[in-house]
């Protein structure tokens, strides 16, 4: 292994943490999952079920200062790579290489080591890897041995283990001629294990040690740069290297060694000095060397520690200050300014709009130099501070006229990587001091601003304390998250069969009675569960409810089809068929006994996709009905070509259809088309008696309404069913 004395070891670090990317502050989530190799002491192994070694020490101490819960996952290696690759666990330390940057992110490197080729003892040594050529040799599968020796040596026959152990076994065994392994772990397991096998080879491939993250997660990258950089700079890096150092380094000669081979050496040499001529002279020079020697360590050690904080307080990325750091620096620049005799600044968060077009268009590296290129033109204007803040979002904060004099250089074309960009500049503004008196209280609204500009697709849009969300909507939209939707409830509204009298189904509708809010009006909590993208957990509460009511009913021998409204976000981005499928075989319900209705204007949207989910659904006997015909302004193609049995008629031409000749005309041609397209009717809405009536003569197959009943909870609608089952048909006819 390359010996790297400490002290240089976190000078080396300080310098390629300006190669890394931004660090951010906030762990992405409340557990963070590390990976690793379950056999690659010292720096990680499962000790009889705890995973135990430097890198856990480390990833721990890491998860302490970004403020989340570590999490250690120990495997095979290959098994580690392929769980990474996948997402089941989120970081994995490994050697950098080229092609892995293919696959992760890197944080900058906190060790380095290098390789070494390993044979039976009394095997001749091997110089060069040439002399490989023809050899078997064993290495970890996936592992940087493996692709340095696949693209630079292919007539080297690998024989590919799941860990370093398995692989120094293998020559053991006298399967592999050589192994090729970290030197450390190699000689680790060689002691211990008391394996008959020796370095043959001078080191090789010296590399530096990361941790990796997936490419998509730069979220969870800036986070762990940002807690390395400060466990290097508040010493706690150096406390876990410490505690493991004998054995990252079990090579080097131990302090109480150099004290004894010291003590063996100056006896004779001060004897010797004493009787020689001198010595005084000699000493004084050596103190003096000595000294000039400590000022200087001590300079660059307090160098290091100015550079250090200042990649703390700096992103490594664009060299701009980090959100704590213009915070600061913010702060400062308002206290000035108040002594002014009319202070105006203002706070100008902006966002690169294409960041991610470009990356996903001309790759991530072009990504990269646009947001370098923009920082350095930031430098080079005339703001207080400025600062990016990760994802393509940067923050100015200056005088309240130098941005607009400013703006049209910032939109200039940028070159990098041979191409010529526009950068599209979306900006939300606060002023100060009527805005905000503190940096951060700018930011804030400076930010909600800019998420106005990009909702409403504006360049630019500058605060107003009415864009502040509504604090009660923050809450309900909290309060199903915790709730996941157990305490929406079914309100059914009966559905009668028009030649019988009978309640022959009943739609289910969802109701919200919160303990503390109360009742919360579906027109109220739907918009925002759709925002929130928590839509589908509604679909899915009242699929389970419609099953269970309905399973419930049957088993009191009543046949009561129950229906349940869903969005075309349902059918074309959920397993719909698998949600209800699991909510039937639940509660013992049919298929029968439930109904899907979608509104016209939803069926039109995508129209192929929905039209393969709802024919799945029509095999499994779960038939659809479209709700608020004659609302939309899709072609009637569908109602033939779709696998759909019902039209609901909407309310608003069945409510004044007795009054109105022309919604009187329109209920009624939509009946007789329904008809002859083989489908049946229900009317929604009927409100009195002669509309029962009117929609009877009309032929129309169902109807509910108020002249019927309202929406009803389950307790209600059950005695509803017992007292009027059967009777309606006076009323009807």
């Amino acid at each position: 292994m390359i010996r790297i004395p400490h002290v240089a070891c976190l000078f080396l670090l300080s310098f390629i943490l300006s190669s890394s990317i931004a660090a951010g502050t906030a762990p992405p989530s409340d557990t963070v999952i590390f990976g690793g190799d379950r056999v690659y002491p010292p720096f990680e192994w499962d000790d009889k079920g705890t995973p135990t070694g430097f890198h856990i020490d480390l990833e721990n101490a890491l998860a302490e200062i970004g403020k989340a819960k570590a999490e250690h996952r120990l495997d095979d290696w290959p098994v580690t790579t392929h769980a990474l690759e996948t997402g089941d666990v989120d970081v994995v330390p490994m050697l950098i290489s080229d092609k892995r940057r293919e696959k992760f992110l890197f944080t900058s490197a906190f060790y380095f080591m290098d390789h070494a080729i390993y044979a039976e003892q009394g095997t001749t040594k091997i110089p060069v890897l040439a002399d490989l050529s023809g050899h078997t040799v064993a290495v970890e599968q996936t592992s940087y041995a493996q692709n340095k020796l696949e693209t630079g040596y292919p007539d080297v026959h690998l024989i590919l283990t799941g860990n370093t152990l398995e692989a120094l076994q293998a020559v053991a065994q006298h399967k592999a001629d050589y192994a090729l392994l970290t030197t450390p772990t190699a000689e680790h397991l060689i002691r211990d294990q008391h394996l008959a096998v020796r370095r043959v080879s001078p080191p090789l491939w010296p590399q530096g040690y990361a941790f990796a993250v997936r490419k998509d997660r730069p979220d969870l990258l800036a986070w762990l740069q940002n807690s390395l950089n400060q466990a290097i700079v508040n010493g706690r890096y150096e406390a876990v290297y410490n505690a493991w150092r004998d054995r990252l380094e079990p090579t080097q000669t131990s302090s109480s060694q150099i004290l004894k081979t010291s003590a063996l050496i100056a006896g004779p040499l001060l004897l010797l000095a004493a009787l020689g001529f001198g010595w005084s002279f000699t000493l004084r020079r050596r103190v003096a060397a000595r000294t000039a020697e400590l000022q200087d360590e001590l300079k660059a050690r307090k160098d290091m520690q100015a550079q250090l904080r200042h990649f703390a307080d700096h992103d490594t990325h664009t060299g701009l200050p980090e959100y704590h750091h213009f915070i600061e620096l913010g702060d400062k620049v308002l206290a000035e300014a108040s002594s002014l005799p009319s202070p105006s600044k203002e706070m100008v968060v902006f966002k690169l709009a294409e960041t991610e077009t470009i990356i996903r268009t001309f790759g991530y590296s072009t990504g990269e130099g646009i947001i370098e290129e923009f920082a350095e033109r930031l430098k080079g204007g005339h703001f207080d501070v400025t600062s990016y803040f990760g994802r393509g979002i940067f923050a100015v904060l200056c005088d309240q006229s130098t941005m607009n004099e400013a703006y049209d250089a910032l939109s200039e074309q940028l070159e990098t990587c041979g191409l010529g960009l526009y950068p599209q500049l979306i900006c939300g503004i606060a002023h100060w001091p009527g805005h905000g008196t503190s940096c951060a209280d700018l930011v804030k609204h400076a930010e909600t601003a800019l998420a106005v500009s990009i909702d409403r697709n504006h360049d630019c849009t500058t605060y107003d304390p009415t864009m502040e969300p509504d604090q009660t909507d923050l809450r309900i939209v909290a309060e199903f998250r915790k709730s996941g939707g157990t305490d929406l409830q079914a309100a059914l509204q009966p559905q009668i069969d028009l030649k019988t009298g009978s309640i022959v189904g009943a739609e289910a509708l969802v109701r919200w009675h919160h303990e503390e809010l109360g009742f919360i009006s579906p027109a109220k909590f739907i918009p925002l569960l759709e925002k929130a993208g928590l839509i589908t957990k509604v679909t899915a509460r009242m699929v389970d409810e419609a099953a269970r009511i309905s399973a419930s009913l049957r088993r009191r021998g009543i046949d009561c089809t129950i229906s349940v409204n869903v969005a075309v976000y349902d059918i074309l981005e959920t397993e719909l068929p698998s949600i209800i499928k699991a909510a039937l075989d639940r509660h013992g319900a049919l298929a029968s006994d439930l109904k899907l209705e979608l509104t016209e204007t939803s069926v039109a949207e995508d129209s192929e996709g929905i039209k393969i989910v709802l024919k799945e659904l029509g095999t499994a006997g779960i038939y659809t009905s479209i709700d608020d015909f004659g609302t939309g302004y899709s072609s009637l193609s569908y109602l033939s070509s779709f696998p759909i049995r019902e039209l609901k008629v909407d309310q608003m031409f069945v409510r004044d259809m007795v009054t109105c000749e022309r919604n009187h005309s329109i209920v009624s041609s939509t009946i007789a088309m329904a008809h002859a397209l083989g489908l049946s009717v229900v009317a929604e809405g009927a409100e009195d008696q002669e509309t029962l009536t009117s929609l009877n003569a009309l032929g129309c197959n169902r109807v509910q309404g108020y002249v019927i009943s309202k929406p009803l909870s389950e307790d209600d609608f059950n005695a509803f069913l017992t007292k009027h089952q059967g009777t309606f048909s006076s009323t009807v006819h």
